[in-house]
């Protein structure tokens, strides 16, 4: 009878075992899956999900040399692995700069600090320089 309970209780945890693995299997297809779906969100579809957020970004003006007010509304993105408090330049791939509060960046482009220090002050200045620009007209 004790043989029967002993294997009776190592199935049941190897059944445990078992299925919490393949939990966490399915936990980066899920957020994959959530990145996918968060991706086609418009703006305010985005910033009403609480799977998502959007990344807004202050396009830069190197030649006028000037920003925009406001952060314009770039992608939208899951709520995976957070926010922080980096402040980021980044070029998109038309070669436009933007700052971002953080270090979430859309998905295409390039943050600054992958990029030769030429391109950057070309097309992004300095991040010093961004809070002493002035709006643009």
């Amino acid at each position: 009878m004790k043989r029967f309970i002993a294997l009776c209780m190592f199935f049941l945890m190897g059944s445990v075992v078992g299925c919490t693995a393949s939990e966490d299997d399915a936990a980066p297809q899920e957020q994959e899956e959530a990145q996918e779906g968060c991706k086609d969100l418009d703006a305010d579809a985005c910033q009403a999900s609480s799977a998502c957020h959007p990344i807004r970004g202050i396009r830069i003006d190197s030649e006028a040399q000037c920003r925009n007010e406001a952060a314009d509304f770039l992608e939208c993105a899951s709520n995976n692995g957070g926010a922080d408090d980096v402040e980021t330049l980044a070029l998109s791939p038309q070669g436009v700069c933007h700052f971002f509060g953080d270090s979430k960046i859309p998905s295409d482009f390039t943050n600054g600090q992958d990029l030769d220090q030429a391109t950057v002050q070309d097309a992004c200045l300095t991040q010093e320089d961004f809070f002493e620009l002035p709006l643009c007209p």
